[in-house]
């Protein structure tokens, strides 16, 4: 996240994961027509693009701790949703778990005691990874009316492609992919030895390795 924007980081993972799943998706290809392509094509584009690029900002204004702890609400708002757009029914003790745990991470959100000196979460970040949440429990519900007539598979690797294409026309259009990093991600090829001898220094122990660094290696 320090090296990438919220983007870049984004539009990587998936790309990534679009090129693996191509064979996937050939060979349970079937075609969708109607009203099941407005549900593929609503899931695609609010599963990937919208949930991530949310999300992934979310994580860059709050904690790990607070992040994971709201995500640990998908269960509360995919049960409440199911209940009401899928008819599913709840028993009396499954409502209550249910209200603990949103009651929970309520809490947990709108806490804003911090200690130490590390990175800080934020009102802002804690809302806009709940809102992603949201995001993911609209893609599930849309996927699971088309999953009983095309199958996990095929549901799962044509909606990542699609979201990554859709996701991809974004990116371009709001912040162009960059291609070149720093070494500190990459490694600094150009230097082998260098890199060589910045390890020999840290773990033998000899000299004085911040001066080392600056003056004899060129390391920044």
């Amino acid at each position: 996240m320090q090296e990438m924007t919220v983007s870049e980081n984004v539009a990587f993972r998936f790309v990534t994961g679009a090129l693996v799943l191509i064979p996937v998706a050939i060979r349970y290809w079937k075609p969708y027509r109607g009203k099941e392509l407005g549900l593929l094509l609503l899931a695609s584009v609010i599963g990937f693009p919208v949930q991530f690029l949310i999300q992934f900002q979310g994580l860059q204004l709050t904690t790990v701790s607070h992040a994971s702890l709201i995500v640990g609400a998908l269960p509360v708002l995919l049960a409440l949703s199911s209940a009401i757009f899928l008819h599913e029914r709840l028993h009396g003790l499954e409502w209550i778990a249910l209200g603990l745990s949103a009651a929970g991470a309520v809490l947990i959100a709108l806490s804003t005691k911090q200690t130490g000196s590390g990175p800080r979460s934020s009102l802002h970040g804690d809302f806009l990874v709940l809102i992603s949440m949201f995001a993911a429990v609209a893609m599930i519900l849309c996927s699971k009316r088309l999953i009983a007539s095309h199958g996990a598979l095929a549901i799962t690797a044509t909606t990542i492609m699609l979201g990554t294409a859709f996701l991809l026309v974004w990116v371009e259009v709001a912040q162009p992919l960059r291609f070149h990093f720093s070494a500190l991600v990459l490694g600094d090829r150009r230097q082998p030895r260098v890199c060589w001898l910045r390890l020999e220094r840290i773990y033998s122990g000899i000299g004085d390795y911040p001066t080392c660094r600056r003056r004899k290696l060129g390391c920044s």
